[in-house]
């Protein structure tokens, strides 16, 4: 899972502003994927995967500035940062609102985790979807 302490988010989020933003968000994902498919019958492709970074958006007025890094270190959110703040047009610094974390309850809490779950078992789960259909 993806971190990141208050002191930089504050310090990321003051960066993205500084050209003059009206608001800014940081989006931190960390989001493993595993696809089976089927062709015929049987399996034909299992992939994995796993993306992992975090996005910076800065507002103007009515329009958005996205920036995107897998550099989740406190240097490469800087730098993303500076990125945004830099394609956002200059007007006059902005000051950062206080930041205010905030815990969203799952709405739909996952039982069984699909990393614990082998791709055999997975592949059984698709033979049997396939046969039903």
């Amino acid at each position: 899972m993806v971190m990141i302490k208050r002191g930089t988010a504050n310090s990321v989020l003051a960066r993205a502003l500084g050209t003059g933003g009206d608001f800014a968000e940081i989006f931190l994902e960390d989001r493993r994927s595993h696809t089976l498919s089927m062709r015929g019958g049987k399996v034909d492709a299992a992939l994995r995967g796993r993306s992992r970074g975090a996005g910076i958006r800065v507002f103007q007025g009515g329009s958005a500035v996205y920036t995107y890094t897998n550099d989740t270190s406190p240097a490469g959110l800087m730098a993303c940062a500076q990125r945004a703040a830099a394609a956002v047009k200059s007007r006059p610094p902005g000051a950062a609102a206080a930041l205010v974390f905030q815990a969203t309850p799952s709405l739909h809490p996952v039982a069984l985790a699909p990393s614990s779950v082998g791709a055999g078992r997975k592949a059984e789960k698709l033979r049997a979807a396939h046969g039903a259909a």
